[in-house]
């Protein structure tokens, strides 16, 4: 009974954090601690080891100004450590496969609608596509945080849609902006002009 009630607190939220923790003393996931840990060395590094920023501690230095200065170079490091955070190169594929995924569902949903009789057959169109929530919030979240990865691999899964089945990369990537637009935090000219990147070069008649 005690060796299946310790099993059990293992296994449960609390005790998966603990168990995965590694004896951490904030008792933070691996991942969390690296993160802490880099940004320690760095902030030790900026507010110490600089002279020019460790004046500003001097009790007579120290005011709104030079106490936001210090803020903004701390907050620049954590933006520009993105990456080390959440490496896009990872992140990428990861967002194309579950974008594909959606799609895929769309249409084989679409397929089981047309098997059902009808009046009149539906015209051929690709209007039933669709991401769902999470997936369009986190495809979002990429462009919003990693714009020039993003545009790469929404490159990737237009030409991918088209290979799998032959939808056109305009109407691939009109679902896309409409799913941001439904769920995105992405402004409607920021989508336009994120998007307008990606359109297909116009063809000359």
């Amino acid at each position: 009974m005690a060796e299946d009630w310790v099993e059990a607190r293992q296994r449960s939220h609390d005790g998966v954090r603990t168990t995965m923790s590694g004896g951490d003393p904030d008792r933070l996931s691996q991942g969390a601690a690296e993160v802490r840990d880099h940004f320690a060395d760095d902030f030790q590094g900026l507010l110490w080891d600089r002279p020019d920023v460790r004046k500003r501690w001097i009790l007579r230095a120290r005011n709104e100004s030079s106490v936001r200065e210090v803020s903004n170079a701390l907050a620049w490091n954590v933006a520009v450590s993105l990456d080390r955070i959440l490496p896009a190169h990872l992140l990428g594929p990861a967002v194309e496969s579950a974008v594909l995924h959606d799609l895929a569902d769309a249409i084989d949903l679409e397929k089981e609608v047309q098997t059902r009789p009808r009046n009149q057959p539906a015209e051929k169109g690709w209007w039933h596509l669709h991401l769902t929530t999470p997936i369009a919030k986190m495809l979002d979240w990429f462009i919003r945080h990693h714009p020039e990865t993003a545009h790469h691999y929404i490159g990737e899964i237009t030409r991918e849609a088209h290979a799998r089945w032959e939808i056109p990369a305009e109407e691939t990537l009109r679902t896309l902006e409409q799913a941001l637009s439904l769920d995105g935090k992405l402004t409607e000219e920021d989508r336009d002009t994120f998007f307008a990147l990606l359109a297909p070069p116009a063809k000359n008649d």
